[in-house]
C-alpha cells in the first residue's frame, strides 16, 4: 500500500500540473464567450474593489476586458485596456516554456527571471505604471482602461 502511494505521489507531482488544464479550458472559454466590458450584472466578471472604493486605476484594471479581447485576437484594444497585461502575458508564456522544457524535455534552460534584480524590476516596472496610469494629464491618460 506504501509503495502505491508513492507510486501515485510521484506521478502527481510530476504530472498533476496537467489538472490545471480543465479549469483554465472553461474559465478560457467563458471570457471568449462573454464580453467583460458589456456584461448585464449577470455575469461572474467582478468590478475592480480599488477602482470602486478610491477611483483610481489599479494596475489590473482592464485586464477582464483585455483578456476577452486577446482570445479574439484584438492586439489594439488589448493595448488600449491594459498595456501591462500583454507584457506580463508574455512574461508568463516565456515562464511556462521554461517549465515545461525543465519538466518534460529534460533540458537544462537559463532563467533569468530566478534573480533578485529581475523580481525588482518588474515591481518597479508595476508601481510606475499604477502611479502613471492615474495622471489626468494628456500621454498617461492612454495608460487608463
Amino acid at each position: 500500500m506504501v509503495i502505491i502511494f508513492n507510486l501515485l505521489r510521484k506521478y502527481f507531482i510530476k504530472y498533476g500540473y496537467f489538472l490545471l488544464v480543465i479549469p483554465i479550458f472553461f474559465i478560457t472559454k467563458y471570457y471568449y464567450l462573454f464580453d467583460p466590458e458589456n456584461s448585464s450584472g449577470k455575469s461572474i466578471f467582478l468590478t475592480c474593489p480599488f477602482h470602486y472604493l478610491t477611483g483610481y486605476h489599479c494596475p489590473g484594471c482592464g485586464s477582464q476586458r483585455a483578456i476577452h479581447d486577446l482570445l479574439h485576437g484584438r492586439i489594439d484594444e488589448v493595448l488600449s485596456h491594459n498595456l501591462m497585461f500583454l507584457v506580463l502575458f508574455s512574461f508568463l508564456i516565456i515562464k511556462l516554456y521554461y517549465f515545461s522544457a525543465k519538466l518534460f524535455l529534460k533540458k537544462e534552460v537559463v532563467d533569468i527571471s530566478h534573480n533578485k534584480y529581475y523580481t525588482y524590476g518588474i515591481l518597479i516596472f508595476v508601481i510606475f505604471f499604477w502611479a502613471l496610469r492615474n495622471i489626468p494629464f494628456y500621454p498617461f491618460k492612454i495608460l487608463a482602461p
